[in-house]
């Protein structure tokens, strides 16, 4: 199972891109990297984008409605892998 995770909507759209007939073009985005690794993408893969879930968490509010004091708001951790580690598979 993969799952990928983008900052912003732009790097959703630049995994996958789609030919005339609205077929996935495997030789570009992240089945081009696949193929080019010799792991192509034939299943299907979980993306998630954190500016879009940025929008469906809500803040933590008590019963009368009122965010706690000191909530500064939500952290997310992110990462960046270098190319090289791309190759390993766990």
């Amino acid at each position: 199972m993969l799952a990928v995770v983008c900052k912003t909507h732009g790097g959703l759209e630049a995994l996958e891109t789609y030919d005339k007939n609205g077929f996935i073009d495997k030789s570009s985005g992240l089945h081009g990297l696949g193929a080019l690794m010799g792991r192509p993408l034939n299943d299907r893969f979980l993306v998630i984008c954190l500016e879009n879930l940025r929008l469906a968490v809500k803040k933590p509010r008590y019963l009368s409605d009122e965010v706690p004091s000191g909530f500064l708001g939500f952290a997310i951790n992110m990462i960046n892998i270098d190319s090289a580690n791309l190759y390993f598979v766990t």
